[in-house]
């Protein structure tokens, strides 16, 4: 399963001239295609359609990576605040998401970076193919189908939030922002019930309304999937962690 970040440093490589061409490309195609519909789409309208894509480039990086010797190791870091923006909670939102997928998959960090070994990373699978094969798989394992399709949704997600945080692009669309706002906090709390579901992450010690929200979840989804036969008595406590004025 890949469980990384690395549309983080989809920005970079967009302005790198020594990356491979095929690499960037392709990122320059993903980009620019979302610039041109963050800047006359609405937000569904924006992301309808691009997870195919957005694996495919992954996938290339991935390549790249161990093309060039890199693939041991490579920081994710922390995307500060931006100070004079008017998209002050998009970017919170954007680290509050990235803490969350760090401690979902326990990733260690060092220096405030998160460090990656991507040995995992090698099957040229494309999207589709990746879907169908997890979903053939048997018993709760074909919910990693599920875990997978949220994860590359939050990677096209964040890199939408970054190309509006680093003034790439600007919605013109009033309600964009506020929409992707809420995409990022749905995709990641039904990724981290996915990863509970799929026996790869045990919540302990419930800290905030989101790993709250994620643990009913996953109870939920148990419950219709036929994989426990009482259905949870504490739906009552799940809230939404954004507003919906």
């Amino acid at each position: 399963m890949i469980y990384n970040l690395l549309i983080s440093h989809i920005s970079t490589i967009h302005h790198e001239k020594a990356v491979d061409d095929t690499l960037k490309k392709e990122v320059d195609i993903l980009v620019d295609t979302l610039m041109y519909r963050i800047s006359n789409k609405s937000f569904s309208a924006c992301i309808e359609g691009l997870e195919a894509s957005t694996f495919h480039v992954r996938t290339l990086f991935v390549k790249w990576l161990y093309a060039n010797d890199l693939n041991k190791k490579i920081g994710i870091e922390n995307h500060p605040n931006p100070q004079n923006s008017t998209h002050l909670k998009l970017a919170k939102t954007l680290n509050f998401i990235r803490q969350k997928y760090l401690k979902i998959n326990n990733f260690s960090q060092k220096n405030n970076t998160q460090i990656i070994d991507f040995k995992q990373y090698t099957s040229g699978n494309t999207y589709k193919e990746t879907l169908q094969m997890l979903r053939e798989m048997p018993g709760k394992l074909r919910l990693t189908a599920e875990l997978f399709e949220q994860d590359v949704k939050l990677e096209t997600a964040i890199l939408i939030a970054q190309l509006i945080l680093n003034e790439q692009a600007n919605p013109s669309d009033k309600k964009f922002v506020k929409e992707l706002n809420i995409h990022l906090l749905q995709t990641i709390e039904r990724y981290g019930a996915y990863a509970i579901v799929c026996g790869l992450w045990q919540l302990e010690n419930i800290v905030d309304q989101l790993e709250q929200n994620m643990d009913i979840l996953a109870r939920t989804i148990e419950y219709d999937e036929g994989f426990v036969e009482s259905v949870p008595m504490n739906l009552q406590y799940v809230k939404p962690l954004f507003d919906t004025n």
